[in-house]
């Protein structure tokens, strides 16, 4: 007869078999997926913020931090650890402007991300924007930054109540790869553009503020009157057109540009040669324009750096006066020490010059 086993547990004696548990799913709940945004328990080399040997970011905050797409979506807690650590410097022309963590730096801004990835191994401190007419916005959009990271539900920026702090704001995100934070903005001036008729102040402020050729609102602008030049409604022979281009280099370029491209192909779909010679000249008169936008551009270049030599000589002049006054005080005290310890009576009249009038003392 076969052992039957001496387990108390079961009549026979035969230990039970082993019970298995599962996850409990109700109402057809389907399991959650891990969520890589989700808190973890940081490694150990997470306690400090830079890795000692390359100057990088620990690999777990490292991978958190790239991986977002919009902070904005995060949780609360996700938001506030991106305030956590080493701060970055925003400036303009190497003036400081705002500060900005670096965990929310890397997380908001596409361009910070690149040039943080193309960077030698050391630490990211600075970060230069360069264009002051953004000094305004770069300012509001740190401070937002940071302020949409501490609230329960993180909130859009708002519009600044007028044309100009708007594109600024606008251009000044782009510029750091924010367009996504201020896409609403963007798309409540680009329908008012293609809505109404377009004015110099606002090319103007669009060409003062454009980042790039490629700035959204100066492409709105430039696809509206490259449109207008093909279907006759607005003439290069037109003073006041030509003024505007005048006024606005940067859109005077990329107009020249987009315009060849649209007439190009409205020249293959007009068979008379009255018309292709039309539109040629009109081409011409354009390249013109361009020509002449460039050379403003080209002096406006010049003038700049005209206007740094001549800063750099001043400081060297001023600090020559500096040593010079420097100088002569130092004589002074050492002329002045030998009169009072009796080692001279009398002196020159060149080093009189120096020690202060006291009557007939000397």
């Amino acid at each position: 007869m076969a052992n039957r086993g001496n387990d108390p547990r079961t009549p026979s004696g035969i230990p039970p078999p082993p019970k298995l548990s599962f996850p409990t799913i109700y109402n057809g709940q389907k399991k959650q997926p891990k969520d890589k945004l989700q808190k973890k328990p940081l490694s150990p080399a997470a306690v400090q913020w830079y890795d000692p040997v390359t100057g990088r970011l620990p690999r777990d905050i490292h991978n958190f931090v790239l991986d977002i797409n919009d902070f904005r979506t995060l949780s609360r807690e996700d938001r506030r650890s991106l305030l956590e650590g080493s701060v970055v410097k925003l400036t303009i022309d190497n003036e400081l402007v705002a500060e900005v963590p670096l965990r929310l730096l890397l997380a908001a801004s596409q361009e910070a991300r690149q040039l943080y990835l193309s960077m030698p191994p050391q630490p990211f401190v600075q970060m230069n924007i360069g264009n002051q007419i953004y000094k305004d916005a770069l300012k509001l959009l740190a401070a937002w930054m940071k302020d949409a990271c501490t609230k329960v539900k993180a909130y859009f920026i708002s519009p600044r109540g007028s044309f100009a702090q708007d594109v600024n704001l606008i251009a000044a995100a782009a510029s750091l790869g924010m367009d996504n934070c201020v896409a609403h903005i963007m798309k409540i001036h680009w329908a008012a553009l293609k809505r109404n008729p377009i004015t110099l102040p606002q090319l103007i402020t669009i060409d003062r503020a454009a980042p790039s050729p490629d700035f959204s609102l100066l492409d709105c602008v430039v696809g509206t009157l490259a449109n207008q030049l093909v279907h006759d409604e607005l003439s290069t022979d037109d003073p006041e057109f030509l003024d505007w281009m005048e006024r606005c280099p940067r859109i005077a370029i990329v107009l020249y540009q987009r315009y060849t491209l649209l007439a190009s192909e409205q020249l293959k779909k007009h068979e008379a040669k009255e018309a292709k010679k039309h539109r040629a000249e009109e081409m011409a008169e354009l390249r013109a324009v361009g020509k002449k936008a460039k050379q403003a551009l080209d002096e406006q270049h010049k003038l700049g750096k005209k206007q740094k030599d001549d800063d750099k000589k001043e400081r060297e002049r001023a600090k020559a006066g500096r040593e010079e006054r420097r100088m002569e005080k130092e004589l002074r005290e050492q002329l002045q020490q030998r009169l009072n310890s009796g080692r001279i009576t009398t002196v020159t009249a060149e080093q009189a010059r120096l020690l202060p009038r006291r009557g007939s003392e000397i």
